[in-house]
C-alpha cells in the first residue's frame, strides 16, 4: 500500500492499516533519542513479530530494498517525486529464494537500476543476468591469507559464468544456451 496509508502523529499514536492497528513505540531517552522496531506478518494467519528476531539475511535485505524502492518513488505526501538514491549495495538478496521470486527479484532491480546504480552479490543467475555489467569474484585461501580477486567479464565469459551458475562446474550446450 501506498506510505499516505500509514499516518502517526506522535510517538505513542496508533496507524491503521488494512483494518489493523498498529502501535508506534518511542523506547528512547534524552540522551539516546528515538528507537523503533519493525514489526510484520510473514504468513496469512500469524501475528506480527519483530522483524530482526524473525528475518535472515537475505530476508532484511529484501525488505531494505522494497523500503528504499518506495522511498525512491514517493515522497513523504504519497508523490511520485521520491528521494534519488546514488547507489545500493546490496548483499545476499538472493538468500533463500529462487525461481519465480528469484525473477521478480531480478526484475525490480532491473526497472530500480534505470535511476540508481545497484551493486548485487548474488549467487543466483536470474539476478546476475539482470545486470549490465557482471563481475566475477574469487576468494581463494591458504593458510596463510585470504585472496579475493574482482574480474570484469566481456559477453563470452559473462555467458560461460551463467552457465556455472545454471549446472555447476559441467558447461552443457543446454546451460550454455540458457544463459
Amino acid at each position: 500500500q501506498r506510505e499516505t496509508d500509514l499516518q502517526s502523529k506522535g510517538p505513542s499514536d496508533s496507524c491503521k492499516r488494512s483494518g489493523k492497528r498498529y502501535q508506534r513505540a518511542d523506547h528512547g531517552n534524552s540522551t539516546s533519542g528515538s528507537k523503533a522496531t519493525t514489526h510484520c506478518y510473514i504468513s496469512t494467519g500469524e501475528s506480527a513479530k519483530e522483524l530482526k528476531s524473525i528475518a535472515s539475511g537475505g530476508e532484511l535485505s529484501r525488505v531494505l530494498l522494497a523500503i528504499k524502492y518506495v522511498a525512491a518513488r514517493f515522497d513523504s505526501s504519497g508523490n511520485r517525486e521520491g528521494k534519488k538514491l546514488e547507489t545500493m549495495i546490496l548483499d545476499e538478496i538472493d538468500s533463500g529464494i529462487g525461481g519465480e521470486v528469484a525473477n521478480r527479484v531480478a526484475n525490480l532491480l532491473k526497472e530500480f537500476s534505470r535511476s540508481t546504480q545497484i551493486i548485487c552479490i548474488s549467487h543466483l543467475p536470474q539476478i546476475a543476468a539482470a545486470g549490465t555489467r557482471h563481475f566475477r569474484v574469487k576468494k581463494e585461501t591458504s593458510k596463510t591469507a585470504v585472496k579475493i580477486s574482482v574480474e570484469l567479464l566481456d559477453k563470452k565469459e559473462r555467458a560461460d559464468e551463467l552457465s556455472r551458475m545454471i549446472g555447476g562446474d559441467k558447461h552443457t550446450p543446454h546451460t550454455i544456451k540458457v544463459a
